[in-house]
């Protein structure tokens, strides 16, 4: 996996809050501070952390068409790889996936529209994430069906249109209580 070069992490920290952890070697329950992060400064036992952190790099830090407004702790927006629930058609494309850590604005403004245009007019699976309460899964909805006549005819009033629906859905839950 490449990440941009000269992208550090710095004292953004949504990955080690937002997020469930999961895997052999470690657990974090969604919307939790994991254990050994530090709120503004980053993981204490970064050197030695788990495998599954060290593997993990939000879209900020892969891709280089986003600029540092979109670093998740100042745009309110951490963008993940999604590879669950993608629909037959985009079989063998990986997701993204937008989860909402802001107020709804964040999405709502023409950076991020014009991005999930381009990435839903050019065939990217996109989803969008809220976090549910602490220890709750999050809601999701894919959003290349309901927006994917805007987004390649540029209408931006229906893609706001959309959106706000789509987040007005999600907020609403529910959200089910994770093991």
């Amino acid at each position: 996996m490449k990440i941009v070069r000269g992208r550090k992490c710095g004292q953004c920290t949504v990955c080690c809050r937002v997020p469930p952890i999961r895997s052999h070697d470690f657990v974090k329950p969604a919307g939790v501070l994991c254990e050994h992060c530090v709120e503004g400064a980053g993981c204490s036992i970064y050197a030695a952390r788990p495998r599954v952190c060290a593997d993990f790099y939000c879209g900020w830090r892969m891709f280089e068409d986003l600029d540092d407004s979109w670093r998740p702790d100042h745009s309110g927006i951490l963008i993940a790889e999604e590879t669950d629930d993608i629909p037959w058609r985009f079989v063998k494309r990986t997701g993204m996936k937008f989860i909402i850590d802001g107020p709804d604005t964040c999405v709502l403004n023409k950076k991020v529209i014009l991005y999930v245009a381009s990435l839903i007019a050019g065939d990217v699976p996109c989803f969008l994430s809220i976090p549910g309460p602490p220890r709750h899964a999050f809601a999701k909805a894919f959003l290349n069906d309901r927006l994917e006549q805007a987004a390649r005819t540029g209408d931006g009033h229906t893609m706001v249109a959309v959106l706000q629906d789509v987040l007005t859905t999600l907020r609403a839950g529910p959200f089910e209580p994770l093991p």
